[in-house]
């Protein structure tokens, strides 16, 4: 089957193995996997259409902007930017120690470091907006609030972060989680 619109063809029916819906984003993210190879999709919530799928190269995270037409993908090689109405790829963080990425409704691109620094960035301008420290170790996945006043945080230190997004702090200490 061709899923990426692009003439590469991936088995029949390629297993769904992740889907991200988030409040306030206009299309979810789903994840295929087809042998060794990972491909992303966004599909309307509204509508049920598909994107074009993309391929992502060992990739560790990856999320979506509010209206969907970006999908951002943290891998061993960085930060990697695309549209997702075209597969194309548009920007991206060539930094290896910069490999996990998630995006707030309010558009801002959160990247986590190996060294557990978190930097926001503007995901138009890619122009950073603040940089938080304080994290044992790197991010895994994060999600915000549906008016992205807050982050929450999950690091591979098997903790949990409340970020306040307007001051650029964490609210508290980090929460266990229990394995």
């Amino acid at each position: 089957v061709d899923v990426t619109g692009t003439g590469v063809a991936v088995a029949d029916d390629p297993p769904i193995s992740g889907v991200s819906l988030e409040t306030g984003k206009q299309r979810s993210l789903v994840r295929y996997l087809d042998g060794g190879r990972t491909w992303l999709a966004t599909i309307d919530t509204a509508s049920v259409a598909v994107s074009p799928t993309i391929e992502v190269a060992d990739m560790i995270t990856r999320s979506v902007n509010a209206d969907g037409t970006r999908v951002v993908a943290g891998t061993n090689d960085g930060i990697k930017i695309y549209d997702s109405d075209t597969g194309e790829l548009v920007d991206e963080f060539g930094d290896t120690e910069r490999r996990a990425a998630a995006v707030t409704v309010a558009d801002q691109l959160l990247v986590g470091s190996l060294d557990g620094t978190s930097t926001w960035h503007d995901l138009d301008s890619l122009e950073v907006i603040r940089t938080i420290s304080g994290s044992r170790a790197l991010m895994l996945t994060a999600s915000s609030t549906s008016d992205g006043s807050m982050i929450a945080a999950l690091t591979g230190d098997s903790t949990v972060s409340i970020y306040d997004t307007e001051a650029g702090v964490r609210l508290g200490d980090p929460i266990p989680v229990p394995l």
